[in-house]
């Protein structure tokens, strides 16, 4: 599958975002600062379209070096 890259994924825009990207067979790369609202977001996700791929990077996206980190992994 195709990947996305969500920034703001754990709610709102960002999260309806990534469930319509989910939904339409792209795996998601979720980045958010808040753990818990990522983990609720990602269950969203799964229910959503299930089968996808979420992978969770907890990480400030003003922070580069932290979001080159998280692309690198």
């Amino acid at each position: 599958m195709r990947p996305a890259f969500v920034t703001g994924g754990s709610s709102g825009i960002g999260l309806a975002a990534a469930v319509l990207l989910a939904k339409r067979g792209h795996d998601i790369a979720l980045f958010a600062r808040d753990p818990g609202r990522l983990a609720a977001a990602r269950q969203i996700i799964l229910d959503a379209a299930p089968g996808v791929s979420v992978r969770e990077f907890h990480v400030d996206v003003s922070d580069r070096a932290a979001v080159e980190s998280a692309v690198a992994e």
